[in-house]
């Protein structure tokens, strides 16, 4: 009988402290990417609006020193994005083949920025640059 009365006011304590209601909080720890967001790094811009990615322009001088890496969310390496790329493009005729790299011309001669098209899951944006009046490697990343 003693068993049976502990029993019955366990699960009274149980129900009042809310075990038994189901309302428990999530554990999901899922990251859940918005539509649209920002990533502002020293020197460069990224803006995410629903699968495109887009930098903020820059003359092609400026982009040779960046590597720009763009990763899904198990860190594999969806995009790579070499600086150099935009002075051979600025430097010959631009063609359909050449926007393929993810290099896209703006409106001011000899300006570019990055524009791709990326699945919708967590992305993340790592970008290495060389500085070259201190000769210093600095990375930098964000995810969206």
């Amino acid at each position: 009988m003693k068993q049976v009365v502990f029993a019955v006011i366990l699960i009274a304590m149980a129900s009042l402290t809310g075990c038994l209601n189901g309302d428990e909080d999530s554990t999901d720890t899922t990251y859940k990417p918005s539509k649209n967001s920002t990533i502002i790094l020293p020197y460069v811009e990224f803006e995410k609006k629903t699968n495109t990615v887009v930098s903020n322009c820059k003359h092609y001088e400026h982009w040779e020193n960046y590597n720009i890496e763009i990763k899904d969310s198990n860190s594999n390496i969806i995009w790579v994005l070499d600086g150099d790329r935009v002075r051979n493009i600025s430097w010959g005729e631009w063609s359909e083949w050449d926007a393929r790299y993810g290099w896209e011309k703006c409106d001011t001669e000899y300006y570019f920025e990055v524009n791709i098209i990326l699945p919708q899951e967590p992305v993340r944006v790592t970008v290495t640059y060389f500085n070259s009046e201190d000769y210093h490697l600095r990375t930098y990343a964000g995810t969206f």
